[in-house]
């Protein structure tokens, strides 16, 4: 957008959005926090951001999970 001039390059330059990426394990203890459901498998997925001149990572969550049942 800057290179085509629709905005100024310091605009473009000093726009930021704060990203957290949670880990797995604190993905897991939320998720088993309560009790109410198990873990059946989970994947996590990282993708890279540079900041500042600093690789970063930060990751995603999929699997698949259930509800525990009374008896």
């Amino acid at each position: 957008m800057a290179s085509k001039g629709i905005i100024d390059k310091e605009k473009f330059d000093s726009f930021y959005i704060p990203v957290y990426g949670p880990r797995e394990q604190e993905v897991r203890e939320i998720i088993l926090e309560d009790g109410s459901f198990f873990i059946k498998e989970m994947h996590m997925k990282g993708s890279a951001s540079v900041e500042d001149g600093q690789m970063r990572r930060y990751g995603s969550a999929s699997g698949s999970c259930g509800a525990k049942t009374s008896p």
